[in-house]
Parts: C-alpha cells; structure tokens; sequence
C-alpha cells in the first residue's frame, strides 16, 4: 500500500501512517468522515488487490479507496435481530476477490467483485453447517482452509476448538485448542489473530495463554508465552 501503514484504533477510527513524509492521517466519525459512530470501533484492516481499503468495524463495514473516498459497504442497525454488540470482528481475503468474516452470528463472505454477500456452508436443506449460537472470533487463511475460533465455549463439550473449514469440499472439522494446556479463565483460549504459513502451520493469539502454533498434519501444539503479563 504505497509503503503506508495502516491502524484500525478502537473507538478512535482509524490512522495511516507515511514514513515518507512522518505524516498521520486519521479517518473517523468526528471528523465527519464516517456515515455512522460506531465505525470508530475499529477492528481490523483488509487492503483489496488494487491496494484498496476496508475498514472492519464491529457494526459496519466501511471502503476507501486509493483517493481516500469513503462509502459504506455493509451497515448494521444496532436495534436490529442482526444487530449486537461486537457483530464483525475478524476478517481475512483469500483468492484476491472473497474476504471472509467472522462475526457473532456466525460466519459470512463478501465478494469484493460482485459486490455481494454470500452464504457459504449450507446444505442443500439450506441449514448450515456453522453453529451461529457461539458466535465467531478470529479468522485465518491459507492452502484453501478457513481457520476461526469461537467466542463462547461449546456447552456440550466444555472447551473451545480451532475449527477449520475446506472451501472447496464444503466441509467443516475441529480440534480442541491446546488441549494440554491449562485453562482456567473461561475466555483465555479465545482466539484473535490467525495466520497460516507457507507450510501450513496456524499461528494464533489469544485471550490470555500467549501465542499458540498447531501443527495440522501430527495434530500438536506449542506455545510461546512468558511468565508474566504480556
């Protein structure tokens, strides 16, 4: 992005930074920028293949374009059924054309292209195969598998998973996050950040038991942490 970085500031909107001339530029609601307030609950940062913007928020989704025009793809009205606090959350593009969010009701994608949402997941019955009650954190991408966790632990099984889904094959499987490792505080396994690497490997971070790498082809995990306050 023109060697620019870009900040999503929660509560604040968000700030490019130019180290080509130590300069900030800021984004948000107060400076009449934004259509709506809660854009400057800013959660994460996607830029387009045409080096494009979008700006995920919890209850919008907001495009800026390479001459900093700003329009509103996606809005939700907080009083609505669809409406919640925390709605969007975590996003990742793959293919240079789908960016797939998570979100506490469930799962979504957006086809920057078509200019469209879709629905992926369900089966011909049109249920889906995504359990919406638990809600969705992070979200992560790589070799054709969408990675995401949850927000709230499965009731029926007592821990949360790493669930990952096969785009191709339309198929959803999980594992249990770190099943070694302790886990008192009922959120510390809750996943933010995912990045899956060249080989495969899935990097997460979480609540509050450090940064976490599983291996999918053996099955197993470590963990990087200290003993102190991150």
């Amino acid at each position: 992005n023109k060697g620019r970085l870009w900040i999503a500031l929660h509560g604040y909107g968000l700030s490019r930074y130019d180290p080509r001339t130590d300069d900030f530029t800021n984004f948000s609601y107060s400076q009449g920028i934004f259509e709506h307030e809660w854009t400057n609950n800013a959660e994460q940062v996607i830029i387009a293949p045409d080096q494009s913007v979008y700006l995920i928020c919890q209850m919008v989704i907001v495009h800026i374009d390479t001459s900093d025009n700003v329009t509103t793809v996606h809005s939700v009205d907080p009083n609505s059924e669809e409406g919640s606090p925390s709605n969007f959350r975590f996003a990742h593009m793959h293919g240079n054309r789908w960016i797939w969010f998570t979100s506490s009701k469930g799962l979504r994608r957006y086809d920057i292209l078509k200019d469209a949402w879709e629905y992926p997941g369900h089966n011909p019955e049109g249920q889906s195969i995504f359990n919406t009650e638990w809600g969705c954190s992070g979200a992560g991408y790589g070799n054709g598998i969408l990675y995401f966790g949850t927000y709230w632990r499965n009731d029926q099984l007592g821990y949360r998973q790493l669930y990952s889904y096969d785009i191709e094959a339309d198929r959803l499987d999980s594992v249990e996050i770190a099943p070694e490792l302790p886990k008192d505080d009922p959120f510390c396994d809750k996943l933010h950040d995912i990045e899956v690497a060249t080989d495969g490997t899935v990097w997460m971070g979480t609540d509050d038991i450090g940064i976490l790498k599983y291996y999918p082809g053996s099955g197993s995990w470590h963990q990087y942490a200290n003993n102190g306050d991150w």
